[in-house]
C-alpha cells in the first residue's frame, strides 16, 4: 500500500538507507537530545552511501553493545518492515497464529522477534540445516517450503483439531 512505500516521501530511497556510524558534531542547540560527539549510532535516512551525512535525531538510535556497525545498518528498514506488517496492518496479538516463511532470515527473525514479543503462535519454515536455531529460540512447528508434500503434511500435523 502507498501508506508503506518510502516512510512517507514522494521518491523512492536511493539505495543506502540503513547506516550506522559514529556522531561527529553536533548543533550549538544542544536541546537534550541525548547523543554526543563520538557516539556510536544507527538509523535511517535517505542517501546514506557516503562518508559523512546531516541526520536528524528523530532518524538515529546509539547503537547496543556489541553489535557492529554492520550488523546495525541492517536493522533499521527490516524491523520497519515487520513493524508496519504485523503490528500496522495485520494486528497480530496475543494468541494469534502465524506462518513465518524463511524464519531464520533477515525480515523473517524480525518477525519472529515481533510475533514472540506480542506472543503469537509461530509457525515457520526455513531450510533444514536452520531448524535446530529455530527451535533454540522457542519455534516448535517448523517445516520447510521447499518440499510441497512435506510442509503440507508438517503444517497439517500442526494444526490438527485447531
Amino acid at each position: 500500500p502507498q501508506e508503506a512505500a518510502y516512510l512517507g516521501f514522494d521518491a523512492p530511497p536511493l539505495p543506502g538507507s540503513d547506516f550506522a556510524g559514529v556522531v561527529t558534531g553536533i548543533p550549538d542547540s544542544n536541546d537534550g537530545h541525548p547523543f554526543a560527539v563520538g557516539d556510536k549510532v544507527y538509523g535511517l535516512g535517505f542517501d546514506m552511501l557516503r562518508s559523512k551525512s546531516l541526520v536528524s535525531i528523530d532518524s538515529i538510535a546509539k547503537l547496543p553493545l556489541g553489535l557492529s556497525f554492520e550488523a546495525a545498518s541492517a536493522l533499521p528498514m527490516v524491523f520497519l518492515t515487520v513493524l508496519f506488517a504485523l503490528k500496522e496492518q495485520a494486528g497480530l496479538k496475543e494468541g494469534d497464529r502465524i506462518l513465518i516463511h524463511s524464519a531464520a532470515g533477515g525480515v523473517g527473525s524480525a518477525a519472529v522477534q515481533y510475533a514472540q514479543f506480542v506472543g503469537a503462535e509461530i509457525f515457520a519454515t526455513a531450510s533444514p540445516s536452520k531448524h535446530e536455531y529455530l527451535r533454540s529460540i522457542g519455534i516448535n512447528n517448523i517445516s520447510t517450503s521447499r518440499d510441497e508434500a512435506s510442509f503440507a503434511n508438517e503444517m497439517g500435523q500442526f494444526v490438527e483439531g485447531r
